[in-house]
């Protein structure tokens, strides 16, 4: 039993870490994903979707829905995050400020 109990300790100290990586604030670990909205809400996708460090991360509107000031705070989270793991990363907008923002930031 103490087995089980470590790696739940561990499992969840890599939640908490990804929550942390995404900008969550750690003591939300509990929290189910449906408290979640907007923007945390995407940024708890991107974690789940990370985590398992894939090689290439598809985003199918990843800032839709958002207002202006989260979408530019949440594409440099990605950007942020695709430069520290390494995955290619596919980005798919339909909207022109979004892929502005995307064509103008440094290391895509």
């Amino acid at each position: 039993m103490a087995n089980g109990w470590r790696r739940y300790g561990r499992i969840r100290a890599e939640a908490t870490g990804w929550l942390e990586r995404v900008e969550i604030p750690r003591d939300r670990v509990d929290d189910t994903p449906a408290v979640f909205f907007g923007g945390v809400r995407q940024r708890l996708r991107i974690a789940r979707n990370l985590v398992v460090l894939p090689r290439l991360v598809f985003m199918d509107g990843p800032t839709s829905g958002l207002d202006v000031s989260v979408q530019a705070c949440l594409l440099d989270l990605i950007r942020s995050l695709v430069s520290d793991l390494g995955p290619a990363a596919v980005i798919v907008t339909h909207g022109l400020a979004v892929a502005r923002l995307i064509s103008l930031m440094e290391l895509w």
